[in-house]
């Protein structure tokens, strides 16, 4: 190899190296964005816990009436099952009595028909409270949700965009994440009001997380930390691709020096 191809192969095996290295730097750049942004949402969240405590306290409250709500919808039910059964039981006794009074068969089939009657209107009661329970839930937690809006207006002072998103954006993860947990829960331990108990946690922890991104990434600029995240990936991407580039003409220009010499 002629000492111009050596020296073009060592010019790009540096130009390779400093643009791993540029890549490199961006790609620290866009973690520190990150990390940034991770930071204040944490910040976010710990100052909406401490500042508006009252409303944190009012959406658990919301979630422990949704769950005495829950409880009452499942114990009706319970009852409403128990009467089927003895209604049931009842009907069989009737219609299988061999030699049996008249009169004890025609007692049996109107308690059969009472209890199955009950039943019915215990399983519509459940039902409705279970709706209801959903319903109420919902709508106190949208009550909570603008009253926090309008205390981030009014008092802390955020722009009403910003306020009205956060706001927005924190109460809808709240409902997705505590309906979606609740009915998790609900699904592995079969104690009424369980899973409704910890959907509301869950649901207003998320709320209250999902709320304070919101308001990083409007500190942050919109676009902040997608941006970071991109550049970020597309950072590692280049520096991996420039790197094997540099390794390559550096091992050319070794094998092309050996090979002139031997």
């Amino acid at each position: 190899m002629t000492a111009h191809g050596q020296a073009v192969a060592a010019q790009n095996a540096h130009t390779g190296l400093v643009t791993a290295f540029n890549s490199a730097r961006d790609a620290t750049e866009a973690v520190r964005r990150t990390q940034k942004f991770i930071d204040d949402t944490i910040n976010n969240v710990a100052n909406d816990i401490k500042t508006k405590w009252f409303l944190t306290i009012g959406d658990l409250a919301n979630g422990a009436v949704e769950t005495l709500r829950s409880i009452h919808s499942a114990t009706l039910l319970a009852e409403s099952t128990r009467l089927a059964d003895d209604a049931a039981r009842y009907m069989t006794q009737a219609t299988s009595a061999s030699g049996a009074q008249p009169s004890t068969v025609y007692r049996d089939v109107d308690t059969a028909r009472t209890m199955s009657q009950s039943a019915d209107d215990l399983a519509r009661e459940s039902a409705d409270a279970k709706a209801g329970a959903g319903r109420v839930a919902i709508r106190a937690g949208g009550a909570l949700a603008a009253a926090g809006i309008v205390y981030d207006i009014a008092v802390a002072d955020k722009p009403v965009g910003q306020a009205v998103v956060s706001g927005a954006g924190g109460f809808a993860a709240s409902v997705v994440a505590g309906a979606g947990t609740g009915a998790l829960v609900g699904s592995f331990v079969p104690v009424p009001g369980v899973g409704t108990a910890v959907g509301a946690v869950v649901g207003a922890g998320v709320g209250i997380f999902t709320s304070g991104a919101i308001d990083s990434i409007y500190e942050n600029g919109i676009g902040a930390v997608g941006d970071a995240f991109a550049a970020g990936g597309e950072a590692i991407v280049n520096t991996g691709e420039a790197i094997g580039g540099a390794a390559e003409a550096v091992g050319g220009a070794v094998g092309d020096a050996w090979n002139a010499i031997f």
